[in-house]
């Protein structure tokens, strides 16, 4: 058996499958919210307040830099975001200081799929943030380890701007990120191509670089003619500052353990094996921070490790195949897509890798040796820069190849226990099809459509989103953007979608516009390389656009999105679902942006919902008559279920008379915590309350999720884990 006598992978196993089954009962969530912070309890969010403690670490801003704070006789940090660059100067690690400054607060995922904040700083233990901090030194002095850490810090900034000297900022912040871990200056674009062409794990210190740096310095030591043990003591002392130097990653830290192990066997002679290395390396992790085991860092660090040492022996598997095994449904998880031609190109990638930190490497310490003609660090550095450039075009000429990106979602744990317990089968019994069969059962039970219609009113702060996913597994988004979020688009509304396992909208509306209906939209139209493909865009009637709507439209253009327009009385059908525009009349010119709106009236089976932009009264009055109209015809329904609320509950929109026709059960409305409007208005919220329509807005419930069958009978409104159940109304109309 591959555990047996293994004592220690025997543990580090028991360790995991009870952190697992921890995880099942109270979810990870709820397993990072058991540890509480005092101070986090304490605080107010906006507040002013004053904290003591010293600098523990400090993060490369572009001319300063942020901090972070640890706090007297506790293990908690702060993160402090300075004002004032000048005072950067003559701060140090390891010194005691005052600040003072706001405080806010970390938030959780505001979507299924979006970046959790909270979890990201609360593995860190940082859970509160001091921004726009001011800082007084309060004692000078410290301790040794913060003195090598300042150094250190030094010497790693020192390089930086030697690289980017060389290099320039494109390449050069790459290269930093690469060999010194640092990333302030890395090419946001740049990165996303190698992420999604599926080498982004090159950008970052892992085991390739513990590998190559200490294994490299240890058989030098050893040519030279040092003994065994003094070449073991250096290489680990020389690899201890560079993880210290490189910031400690998970993968990074993982890899120093197993090299010290394997130093230790060196020195006394013994066998090294792996798989204990690699057990003992995550007992060392998890005792020291068992929220780890949710990160999507470790399980891929450990994961490809797994592979290797596991997968590959055992199955007799190619080593990149077999980690791709180990890793597949991990990546699903956390990023809900994987570059098809991930495999092939990391065939080629990853030996130029070695080119890329041995060159970097050689060049940073030539280009720190005096007297050194300027000529051969420029030329080492230029070698790094072309590979570089190589990887940056090879991962664009990736993702131009067809259906290079396969974005399947999330998929849920049975999916995942199924895929692993077929794999486990695989390698018990090596018979390798069993591989195409587990995949294929982690994509059909990801992708398989529910059946059902599902509305999600996405949180994206003061702006408006709505995804509709139906039936048939077309997917529609009516608006998408926000005033109070920077880049909705790529950090809001892209991940929902891609967790749900969505690649291409089928159409999108966008009702008017302002800027907080489509600016998300753009991004999406712009992004369409590396996010979400749109196929059809519809625009309210041309004679109502403005400069916002002429980019959008000139942006989809260039790249060969359809461009609709839609006006009252048109109709879209899928199945039993339709959608009406109500509003607006073309034949009524002058209205602006807001009264403009279009009005679009969805309905499936016995559920009937109205989305209503941001019109306002005099619009609204309108759209009663033709509701009413319609009704009479038997068109449109007697009241609607759900009601989107009008301009963000402004109280300028969702009048009574309007209220009288609509007669919603639900109102939701999108609106941004503490927005600058107000919304939604008070005299909105009252009437709304006096015909008993229950109320969901962002800014106090987050995102909310319609799901319904679309039969006489019940449909569900879920936010978080709480579920309201909702009957259908008993009049209907004909179709």
């Amino acid at each position: 058996m591959l555990l047996k006598k293994r004592y220690c992978c025997q543990v580090a196993a028991v360790v995991v499958g009870i952190l697992f089954l921890v995880y099942h009962v109270i979810g990870a969530q709820s397993f990072s919210a058991l540890r509480v912070s005092e101070l986090e309890s304490q605080v107010i969010e906006g507040e002013k307040i004053t904290i003591d403690g010293s600098i523990y670490k400090k993060l490369r801003k572009e001319k300063d830099f942020d901090f972070y704070l640890k706090l007297e006789h506790q293990k908690e940090f702060v993160y402090v975001s300075m004002t004032d660059s000048s005072i950067s100067e003559n701060l140090k690690t390891g010194q005691t200081v005052r600040v003072t400054g706001k405080a806010l607060l970390f938030e959780e995922s505001p979507n299924p799929g979006n970046f959790n904040q909270k979890f990201y700083y609360q593995k860190q233990n940082i859970y509160v943030k001091l921004q726009d901090a001011s800082v007084e030194l309060l004692r000078q002095e410290r301790s040794v380890f913060a003195l090598l850490k300042e150094q250190l810090w030094k010497v790693q900034q020192r390089l930086t701007d030697t690289i980017i000297s060389y290099m320039g900022e494109k390449y050069g912040g790459i290269l930093s990120a690469i060999v010194l871990g640092e990333d302030a200056f890395a090419d946001v674009d740049v990165k996303e191509i190698l992420q999604k062409s599926g080498i982004g794990h090159l950008l970052s210190i892992s085991g390739l670089h513990i590998s190559f740096i200490g294994m490299g310095f240890y058989k030098i030591m050893r040519r030279t003619g040092i003994p065994i043990g003094g070449s073991a003591i250096l290489g680990g002392i020389l690899l201890t500052l560079y993880v210290l130097m490189t910031g400690g990653s998970t993968s990074a830290f993982r890899a120093w353990i197993m090299f010290l192990l394997r130093m230790g066997a060196e020195i006394t002679g013994r066998n090294y094996d792996g798989k204990t290395a690699l057990a003992v390396a995550a007992l060392v992790v998890l005792t020291k921070e068992p929220v780890l085991l949710f990160d999507a860092g470790f399980l891929l660090s450990f994961g490809a490790v797994l592979g290797i040492y596991v997968l590959a022996p055992a199955g007799k598997l190619p080593v990149p195949l077999a980690i791709q095994s180990i890793l597949f449904p991990i990546q699903l998880y956390y990023y809900y897509e994987i570059c098809i031609y991930s495999l092939l190109w990391n065939l080629l990638a990853i030996p130029l890798s070695t080119i890329v930190l041995g060159s970097g490497i050689v060049s940073m310490a030539v280009s720190q040796i005096p007297f050194v003609p300027e000529i051969i660090p420029k030329s080492i550095f230029n070698l790094c820069k072309l590979v570089l450039w190589f990887y940056e075009r090879g991962g664009t000429f990736v993702l131009k190849l067809p259906c290079s990106r396969w974005i399947i979602g999330q998929p849920s744990f049975w999916c995942i226990g199924i895929y692993y317990a077929i794999l486990i089968f695989c390698l018990l019994s090596r018979k390798r099809k069993w591989l195409m069969i587990a995949c294929v059962c982690l994509m059909i039970g990801t992708k398989w459509p529910s059946g059902n219609l599902k509305i999600t009113m996405l949180n994206v702060g003061q702006g408006d989103s709505f995804c509709i996913q139906g039936a048939k597994g077309s997917t529609y988004l009516i608006d998408g953007g926000s005033s109070s979020v920077s880049q909705s688009g790529k950090y809001r509304i892209e991940p929902y979608l891609k967790q749900q396992g969505v690649d291409t909208l089928d159409y999108v509306w966008v009702t008017h516009g302002d800027s907080d209906h489509m600016n998300g939209i753009l991004e999406l139209v712009e992004r369409k390389r590396v996010g979400i493909r749109i196929e059809n865009l519809i625009l309210p009637p041309e004679i109502y656009w403005n400069d916002n709507i002429r980019e959008l439209a000139a942006a989809a253009q260039k790249v060969e999105t359809k461009i609709h327009v839609m006006e009252q009385g048109q109709l879209l059908k899928e199945g039993k679902m339709q959608i009406r525009c109500l509003w607006p009349c073309p034949d009524i010119e002058e209205l602006d942006e807001n009264q403009a709106s279009i009005v679009l009236s969805l309905t499936y089976g016995s559920f009937d919902m109205l989305f209503t932009g941001d019109l306002e009264k005099e619009a609204e009055e309108k759209v009663v008559t033709y509701i009413e109209e319609g009704q009479k015809k038997h068109l449109l329904p007697e009241r609607y279920e759900v009601l989107k609320v009008g301009h963000h509950g402004s109280k300028n929109s969702t009048s009574e008379d309007f209220l009288d026709v609509v007669q919603p059960t639900f109102s939701l409305i999108s609106a941004g915590e503490r927005n600058r409007y107000g919304h939604p208005h008070a005299e909105t919220v009252e009437r709304l309350r006096n015909i008993r329509s229950e109320i969901f807005c962002t800014m106090e419930n987050g995102m909310t999720m319609i799901e319904t069958d679309g039969k006489e009978g019940y449909f569900f409104i879920k936010q978080c884990r709480q579920i309201w159940i909702a009957k259908c109304s008993a009049s209907r109309y004909n179709t």
